[in-house]
């Protein structure tokens, strides 16, 4: 798998999180279920990891386009 390949995939994850994180934002208002705090910690943390993936990909492109 290329790296543009890779960033291509890690990209998609992160919208894939993002749209997750937003249903869970409307849902969770109207919901008392306790699990849904950890289930938007554990998206979270895995935005955060897929983002800094994301940011090593592109750093190591440029580097390599430069």
């Amino acid at each position: 798998m290329s790296a543009n390949d890779k960033l291509a995939n890690l990209n998609e994850r992160r919208d894939e999180l993002k749209r997750e994180l937003s249903d869970l934002a409307a849902i969770k208002p109207h919901s008392q279920n306790a699990a849904l705090d950890d289930l938007e910690s554990a998206l979270l943390r895995e935005l955060e990891r897929v983002e800094g993936q994301v940011r090593q990909i592109q750093g190591y492109l440029d580097r390599c386009t430069a």
